[in-house]
């Protein structure tokens, strides 16, 4: 990842190496300045052959976190038990709605109704007993 500041907003244009124009924006920071970040080396060489590059801008160094850690943390989430057969007990929709998205991220707004919430529940594999 490529890490780019600047001390006021950033707006230019750069030529890639393939010799194509892409206008680049950097993003405002809420004390001052501006960031921009990307992973296309491409990019990231127009960026640092800009003529205003050392001037305007700079390049800062990211040091990244292994990309082991994010494959384990999507293995692992492709590992997880399936709950079929699983029945949870709900008094009311909130509740069961809450379960749902903090869980297993369903929206909030897709289970406005019972119907819809017991929809969203087989999904994934739970049936909803309710107990009012």
């Amino acid at each position: 990842m490529f890490k780019f500041t600047s001390n006021t907003h950033v707006a230019i244009n750069v030529v890639l190496p393939n010799g194509a124009n892409t206008h680049v924006s950097f993003s405002e920071l809420s004390g001052k300045g501006s960031v921009f970040y990307t992973d296309n080396k491409d990019l990231a060489q127009a960026l640092r052959g800009h003529h205003r590059f050392g001037k305007m801008f700079k390049e800062e160094i990211v040091i990244e976190k292994p990309a082991k850690k994010v494959a384990e943390a999507k293995s692992e989430a492709a590992q997880a038990p399936t709950n079929k057969g699983v029945v949870k007990q709900f008094g009311n929709n909130e509740d069961a709605k809450e379960f749902l998205a903090d869980r297993y991220g369903i929206s909030r707004s897709k289970m406005r109704t019972r119907a819809a919430i017991v929809e969203a529940a087989k999904s994934v594999g739970i049936t909803i007993d309710w107990t009012e």
